[in-house]
């Protein structure tokens, strides 16, 4: 007797990309933006974005113009309503409003449906500092962010700032 066994595969939501500000003034919307890609089978695709337990207060998301209070230790999910097939992305952007002060933890999940049930299989984490006034970025943390999301271009920028430098540097002889 022979038996055989198929292995019916899953959506698998994986993050490509996800954006939330680094900085940010209590009560006021600031932009992000994350992409969900699927690379499992054909299912069900999804995306959580997530206000931990601990946070300091609620959060706003804003799509359109319909806006949704996150209290901490929820999240709120996007998806497809259909399966979707292998390779599809679901893209989605906004504004988030943080309602008090302190260092907010927001994680970003990457999802798929399983027999009613969402699951999460990839996950980005960002650190949030909410403050009463407006706290620009120094330029190095601007520098840094951008590195983060531009490693090729940053090496090849530092790579010929420090040539420049050393060319720089050298005195000639009189």
């Amino acid at each position: 007797m022979t038996i055989k066994v198929t292995v019916l595969e899953k959506a698998k939501g994986v993050i490509e990309s996800a954006n939330f500000p680094a900085t940010v003034q209590v009560g006021t919307f600031a932009t992000w933006d994350a992409v969900a890609h699927n690379v499992g089978s054909t299912g069900l695709l999804g995306m959580g974005i997530v206000n931990i337990t601990g946070n300091p207060g609620e959060i706003i998301l804003k799509v359109n113009e319909e806006e949704v209070t996150i209290p901490q230790g929820t999240y709120m999910r996007y998806y497809y309503p259909t399966s979707v097939p292998y390779c599809t992305r679901l893209v989605q952007d906004g504004k988030v409003k943080f309602l008090a002060t302190g260092t907010y933890t927001i994680k970003v999940w990457g999802m798929h449906q399983e027999d009613g049930k969402w699951y999460y299989d990839d996950e980005k984490s960002f650190s949030v500092v909410v403050t009463e006034e407006i706290v620009e970025a120094s330029f190095w943390e601007t520098l840094k962010k951008f590195a983060k999301e531009n490693p090729i271009v940053v090496a090849i920028g530092v790579g010929s700032a420090i040539g420049g430098a050393i060319v720089w540097q050298k005195k000639s002889e009189e």
